[in-house]
């Protein structure tokens, strides 16, 4: 019997067991924090979309700058012949910056990844912690309680952390296999 893929990723499958076992402990917290979770899932949506846009944007202007070098080194005599020489330099460190700016807003763009995911589940963080306190307060929940399910929800930041990164690499192979 084959199981299913969500298994396959200790991450993933970690991540799984974390939420039922928050919905074991307070389901009320757990709806929040399943608020939080798709607004996650959106900004990493948003960024994962533009990655894929610079990355191809980036590969373009690699394999533009690639056919350059390739024209020059393979009619270097017709560029002497002809004095072009200026002309293959200008049109070389035209493509060369347009390379690096691109490689710049691809690296950029990766990097929104991990601040983008942290602050929108520091928000939800933020709002469990809020109502777990009002919960506790009012004797509806006891300290371990709060203690366990706010454990139980730090450790899932790690998996989703790790399944957010696996994103750049991804797209970064995905593009250049469509290339």
């Amino acid at each position: 019997a084959a199981t299913p893929e969500v298994f396959d990723d200790p991450e993933a499958s970690t991540l799984l067991f974390l939420v039922a076992y928050l919905i074991y402990l307070n389901p009320q917290l757990t709806l929040i924090s399943f608020i939080s979770m798709p607004l996650l899932g959106i900004s990493v949506k948003l960024v994962r979309k533009r990655l894929t846009k610079v990355g191809e944007a980036q590969y373009a202007a690699q394999q533009r700058l690639v056919a350059t070098v390739d024209d020059n080194a393979r009619a270097w005599r017709v560029v002497r012949t002809f004095d072009a020489t200026e002309f293959e330099l200008q049109r070389f460190e035209q493509q060369a910056i347009h390379h690096r700016r691109m490689t710049m807003k691809q690296v950029a763009t990766s990097s929104l990844v991990t601040p983008i995911t942290q602050i929108v589940a520091a928000i939800g963080v933020s709002i469990i912690l809020t109502l777990a306190l009002y919960q506790a307060r009012n004797g509806s929940s006891t300290v371990g309680e709060f203690v366990s399910f706010i454990t139980a929800l730090l450790m899932t930041m790690s998996p989703m952390r790790h399944l957010t990164d696996v994103f750049q690499p991804i797209t970064g192979a995905l593009i250049t296999a469509r290339g």
